[in-house]
C-alpha cells in the first residue's frame, strides 16, 4: 500500500511539474491557502485560521485549481512542493 501511495505522489508530482507554467499568478492569499492545504487542513480550518469564511476559502480553492491547471487538491500540494525545491 505504501508503494501505491507514493507512485501516486509521484504521478501527481510528474503531472504538475509538466504543467506549471508561472508561479506569479497566484496571489498572496492563494499561496497562504495553498499553504495551509499542503499542511492537510480542510476548508472549514482554514477559514478558521484565516478569520474569513468557508466560501471565501472555496473561491480560493477553486481558482488556485484553475490557475494551476490541476484538479485536485492532492495535486496542487505537489505543485507547491515543485516550487520550493
Amino acid at each position: 500500500a505504501m508503494v501505491e501511495r507514493l507512485s501516486d505522489l509521484a504521478q501527481i508530482f510528474s503531472d504538475v511539474e509538466s504543467r506549471v507554467t508561472d508561479t506569479s499568478g497566484l496571489t498572496s492569499r492563494e499561496l497562504e491557502v495553498l499553504d495551509l492545504i499542503d499542511k492537510g487542513l480542510t476548508n472549514q480550518e482554514i477559514a478558521k485560521q484565516l478569520v474569513i469564511e468557508i466560501g471565501t476559502v472555496k473561491n480560493h480553492v477553486h481558482n488556485i485549481l484553475e490557475k494551476l491547471n490541476v484538479d485536485s487538491r492532492g495535486a496542487a500540494a505537489a505543485y507547491l512542493a515543485f516550487v520550493r525545491k
